[in-house]
Protein backbone atom coordinates (compact mmCIF):
# COMPACT_ATOMS: atom_id res chain seq x y z
CA UNK A 1 0.00 0.00 0.00
CA UNK A 2 1.10 3.24 -0.88
CA UNK A 3 -0.46 6.36 -0.15
CA UNK A 4 0.11 10.15 0.92
CA UNK A 5 -1.77 12.55 3.25
CA UNK A 6 -2.22 16.58 2.39
CA UNK A 7 -1.30 19.10 4.63
CA UNK A 8 -3.57 21.50 6.31
CA UNK A 9 -3.57 25.40 5.77
CA UNK A 10 -1.08 25.69 8.53
CA UNK A 11 1.58 23.72 6.77
CA UNK A 12 1.04 23.96 3.23
CA UNK A 13 3.73 26.31 2.71
CA UNK A 14 5.62 24.23 4.27
CA UNK A 15 5.04 20.42 2.99
CA UNK A 16 4.19 19.33 -0.27
CA UNK A 17 2.74 15.99 1.64
CA UNK A 18 3.60 13.30 3.78
CA UNK A 19 3.75 9.59 1.80
CA UNK A 20 3.79 6.41 3.40
CA UNK A 21 4.94 2.76 1.82
CA UNK A 22 3.46 -0.41 3.48
CA UNK A 23 3.74 -3.81 2.37
CA UNK A 24 3.94 -6.75 4.40
CA UNK A 25 5.44 -9.12 2.18
CA UNK A 26 7.11 -7.65 -0.84
CA UNK A 27 7.58 -10.33 -3.65
CA UNK A 28 11.30 -10.22 -5.44
CA UNK A 29 10.20 -8.23 -8.16
CA UNK A 30 8.87 -5.63 -5.93
CA UNK A 31 12.64 -4.95 -3.85
CA UNK A 32 13.81 -2.86 -6.40
CA UNK A 33 12.13 0.81 -6.38
CA UNK A 34 12.82 4.08 -8.25
CA UNK A 35 12.47 7.47 -6.61
CA UNK A 36 12.62 10.56 -8.79
CA UNK A 37 12.91 14.10 -8.40
CA UNK A 38 9.82 15.87 -7.99
CA UNK A 39 11.40 19.51 -6.43
CA UNK A 40 11.22 18.82 -3.13
CA UNK A 41 13.14 17.28 -0.34
CA UNK A 42 12.64 14.60 1.87
CA UNK A 43 12.93 13.72 5.37
CA UNK A 44 12.30 9.41 5.53
CA UNK A 45 11.54 7.68 8.23
CA UNK A 46 12.45 3.58 8.15
CA UNK A 47 10.41 0.91 10.27
CA UNK A 48 11.30 -2.16 9.63
CA UNK A 49 13.79 -3.95 7.70
CA UNK A 50 17.09 -2.31 6.56
CA UNK A 51 17.12 -0.83 2.83
CA UNK A 52 19.94 0.31 0.45
CA UNK A 53 20.53 2.60 -2.41
CA UNK A 54 22.40 2.08 -5.50
CA UNK A 55 25.46 4.74 -6.14
CA UNK A 56 27.73 3.91 -8.86
CA UNK A 57 26.79 0.46 -9.08
CA UNK A 58 27.60 -0.04 -5.16
CA UNK A 59 24.67 -0.64 -2.71
CA UNK A 60 24.83 1.79 0.46
CA UNK A 61 23.04 0.93 3.58
CA UNK A 62 20.73 3.89 4.10
CA UNK A 63 19.90 5.19 8.15
CA UNK A 64 16.45 4.40 9.00
CA UNK A 65 15.77 8.70 9.60
CA UNK A 66 17.95 9.46 6.06
CA UNK A 67 17.42 13.21 4.83
CA UNK A 68 17.44 13.48 1.60
CA UNK A 69 18.06 16.76 -0.48
CA UNK A 70 17.31 17.59 -3.99
CA UNK A 71 18.00 14.96 -6.42
CA UNK A 72 18.36 15.98 -10.21
CA UNK A 73 18.81 12.32 -11.55
CA UNK A 74 16.85 8.84 -10.63
CA UNK A 75 17.44 7.06 -7.74
CA UNK A 76 17.45 3.07 -7.12
CA UNK A 77 16.59 1.62 -3.67
CA UNK A 78 16.14 -1.90 -2.74
CA UNK A 79 13.69 -2.64 0.06
CA UNK A 80 13.89 -5.89 2.54
CA UNK A 81 11.61 -8.40 2.79
CA UNK A 82 8.93 -6.06 4.20
CA UNK A 83 8.46 -1.98 4.17
CA UNK A 84 7.06 0.52 6.02
CA UNK A 85 8.50 4.12 5.62
CA UNK A 86 6.93 7.46 6.34
CA UNK A 87 8.36 10.27 4.52
CA UNK A 88 7.74 14.06 4.53
CA UNK A 89 8.03 15.97 1.24
CA UNK A 90 9.59 19.17 2.56
CA UNK A 91 9.52 22.28 0.56
CA UNK A 92 12.92 23.47 0.23
CA UNK A 93 11.90 26.54 2.11
CA UNK A 94 11.56 24.71 5.22
CA UNK A 95 14.01 22.90 4.44
CA UNK A 96 16.26 25.09 4.84
CA UNK A 97 14.36 26.76 8.15
CA UNK A 98 14.21 23.21 9.79
CA UNK A 99 17.59 22.26 9.78
CA UNK A 100 19.43 25.54 9.22
CA UNK A 101 21.29 25.56 6.61
CA UNK A 102 21.24 26.48 2.96
CA UNK A 103 19.25 23.68 0.19
CA UNK A 104 22.06 24.26 -2.03
CA UNK A 105 24.30 22.19 0.82
CA UNK A 106 21.74 19.25 0.39
CA UNK A 107 21.88 18.60 -3.32
CA UNK A 108 22.43 15.03 -4.57
CA UNK A 109 23.09 14.52 -0.73
CA UNK A 110 21.42 11.99 1.98
CA UNK A 111 22.52 12.31 5.33
CA UNK A 112 21.14 10.45 8.89
CA UNK A 113 18.81 13.12 10.74
CA UNK A 114 20.01 15.24 13.00
CA UNK A 115 18.95 14.29 17.17
CA UNK A 116 15.45 16.14 16.73
CA UNK A 117 14.47 14.12 14.11
CA UNK A 118 16.11 10.44 15.90
CA UNK A 119 13.67 11.12 18.56
CA UNK A 120 10.75 11.82 16.27
CA UNK A 121 11.73 7.98 15.42
CA UNK A 122 11.87 6.80 18.87
CA UNK A 123 8.02 8.03 19.76
CA UNK A 124 6.49 6.56 15.83
CA UNK A 125 8.19 3.34 16.72
CA UNK A 126 6.22 3.36 19.74
CA UNK A 127 2.76 4.31 17.68
CA UNK A 128 0.83 1.55 16.41
CA UNK A 129 -0.46 3.02 12.89
CA UNK A 130 0.48 5.00 10.17
CA UNK A 131 -2.49 7.43 10.49
CA UNK A 132 -1.67 8.13 14.12
CA UNK A 133 2.26 7.85 13.18
CA UNK A 134 1.53 10.71 11.14
CA UNK A 135 -0.71 12.47 13.26
CA UNK A 136 2.23 12.78 15.60
CA UNK A 137 4.44 14.30 12.31
CA UNK A 138 2.11 16.93 12.11
CA UNK A 139 2.23 17.65 15.44
CA UNK A 140 6.19 18.17 15.30
CA UNK A 141 5.89 19.99 12.31
CA UNK A 142 3.41 22.49 13.32
CA UNK A 143 5.68 22.57 16.86
CA UNK A 144 8.69 23.43 14.73
CA UNK A 145 7.41 25.56 12.70
CA UNK A 146 5.90 28.24 15.23
CA UNK A 147 9.31 28.43 16.67
CA UNK A 148 11.03 28.67 12.87
CA UNK A 149 8.60 29.87 10.34
CA UNK A 150 9.56 33.07 8.11
CA UNK A 151 7.19 33.63 4.91
CA UNK A 152 9.39 33.69 1.95
CA UNK A 153 7.19 35.66 -0.67
CA UNK A 154 9.11 36.37 -3.29
CA UNK A 155 10.48 32.21 -3.52
CA UNK A 156 6.81 31.45 -3.83
CA UNK A 157 6.57 33.74 -6.56
CA UNK A 158 9.50 32.33 -8.07
CA UNK A 159 8.41 28.85 -7.79
CA UNK A 160 4.90 29.43 -9.15
CA UNK A 161 6.46 31.60 -12.38
CA UNK A 162 8.17 28.53 -13.01
CA UNK A 163 5.86 26.07 -12.74
CA UNK A 164 3.52 28.41 -15.22
CA UNK A 165 6.14 28.65 -17.52
CA UNK A 166 7.66 25.40 -17.99
CA UNK A 167 6.98 24.84 -21.39
CA UNK A 168 8.81 28.03 -22.55
CA UNK A 169 11.02 28.43 -19.66
CA UNK A 170 13.79 31.21 -20.62
CA UNK A 171 16.06 32.27 -17.31
CA UNK A 172 17.45 35.62 -18.41
CA UNK A 173 13.17 36.08 -19.21
CA UNK A 174 12.47 35.60 -15.39
CA UNK A 175 15.47 37.33 -14.32
CA UNK A 176 14.11 40.42 -15.79
CA UNK A 177 10.69 39.78 -14.61
CA UNK A 178 12.10 39.71 -11.11
CA UNK A 179 14.21 42.95 -11.84
CA UNK A 180 17.45 40.86 -10.90
CA UNK A 181 20.77 39.94 -13.24
CA UNK A 182 20.52 36.27 -14.43
CA UNK A 183 23.79 35.48 -12.00
CA UNK A 184 21.94 36.81 -8.39
CA UNK A 185 19.00 34.89 -9.71
CA UNK A 186 20.45 31.52 -9.82
CA UNK A 187 22.30 32.55 -6.46
CA UNK A 188 19.70 32.93 -4.91
CA UNK A 189 17.47 30.25 -6.11
CA UNK A 190 20.13 27.46 -5.85
CA UNK A 191 20.89 28.73 -2.41
CA UNK A 192 16.88 27.98 -1.51
CA UNK A 193 15.89 25.61 -3.49
CA UNK A 194 19.00 23.53 -4.01
CA UNK A 195 19.21 23.61 -7.90
CA UNK A 196 19.51 26.35 -10.59
CA UNK A 197 15.93 27.34 -12.06
CA UNK A 198 16.57 25.66 -15.49
CA UNK A 199 17.16 22.35 -13.27
CA UNK A 200 13.87 22.69 -11.11
CA UNK A 201 11.86 24.18 -14.82
CA UNK A 202 12.95 21.31 -16.14
CA UNK A 203 12.08 18.48 -13.51
CA UNK A 204 8.52 20.26 -12.97
CA UNK A 205 8.45 20.55 -16.65
CA UNK A 206 8.58 16.46 -16.93
CA UNK A 207 5.99 15.77 -14.23
CA UNK A 208 3.73 18.36 -15.15
CA UNK A 209 3.66 16.32 -18.47
CA UNK A 210 3.49 13.46 -17.12
CA UNK A 211 0.55 13.65 -15.19
CA UNK A 212 -1.21 15.67 -17.59
CA UNK A 213 -4.99 15.06 -18.64
CA UNK A 214 -5.06 17.09 -21.36
CA UNK A 215 -3.49 16.76 -24.85
CA UNK A 216 -1.00 19.31 -24.45
CA UNK A 217 2.67 18.26 -24.31
CA UNK A 218 5.43 20.33 -23.10
CA UNK A 219 8.15 18.72 -24.77
CA UNK A 220 8.98 20.11 -29.05
CA UNK A 221 9.67 16.40 -30.34
CA UNK A 222 9.58 12.82 -28.88
CA UNK A 223 13.17 12.13 -28.67
CA UNK A 224 13.52 14.79 -25.73
CA UNK A 225 10.55 13.42 -23.63
CA UNK A 226 12.56 10.25 -23.57
CA UNK A 227 16.21 12.01 -22.77
CA UNK A 228 14.04 13.19 -20.02
CA UNK A 229 11.74 10.34 -18.54
CA UNK A 230 15.37 8.26 -18.44
CA UNK A 231 17.00 10.55 -16.47
CA UNK A 232 13.88 11.63 -13.66
CA UNK A 233 12.43 8.03 -13.85
CA UNK A 234 15.12 5.39 -15.65
CA UNK A 235 12.50 4.35 -18.61
CA UNK A 236 10.76 5.51 -21.35
CA UNK A 237 7.54 7.34 -21.10
CA UNK A 238 5.84 4.48 -23.12
CA UNK A 239 7.15 1.84 -20.14
CA UNK A 240 5.76 4.50 -17.87
CA UNK A 241 2.17 3.88 -18.90
CA UNK A 242 2.44 -0.05 -18.03
CA UNK A 243 2.40 -1.95 -14.71
CA UNK A 244 5.50 -0.95 -12.55
CA UNK A 245 6.90 -3.29 -10.37
CA UNK A 246 8.73 -0.54 -8.49
CA UNK A 247 6.57 0.80 -5.74
CA UNK A 248 6.96 4.57 -6.24
CA UNK A 249 6.78 5.19 -9.85
CA UNK A 250 3.35 2.95 -9.66
CA UNK A 251 2.23 5.18 -7.20
CA UNK A 252 3.25 8.76 -8.68
CA UNK A 253 2.07 7.60 -12.49
CA UNK A 254 -0.93 5.33 -12.24
CA UNK A 255 -2.03 6.60 -8.81
CA UNK A 256 -3.46 2.76 -7.89
CA UNK A 257 -3.38 3.86 -3.86
CA UNK A 258 -5.92 6.75 -2.45
CA UNK A 259 -4.75 9.98 -1.39
CA UNK A 260 -6.02 10.73 2.57
CA UNK A 261 -6.36 14.18 3.68
CA UNK A 262 -4.91 14.71 7.23
CA UNK A 263 -5.05 17.72 9.47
Amino acid sequence: MVGQFEPDKQLEKWVDYIWYVSEGEIPQARRKDTIMPLGHMNVIFNFLDGYTMLEKGVQRSLPDVAVVGQIKTAKTVYYGKSVLQIGIALKPTAFMLLFRKNSEDFTECIEEGPEMLMDLHETLKRIETVEQKVERIWKFLKERRAVYYRDDQLMEQMMTYIESSVDNFNVSVMAEHFYMSVSTLERYFKRTIGLTPKAYANIKRFVINQRSECDKVLYYDQSHLIKASKLYTGKTPKALTYEQDEITLDFIFNQKSDKNRSV
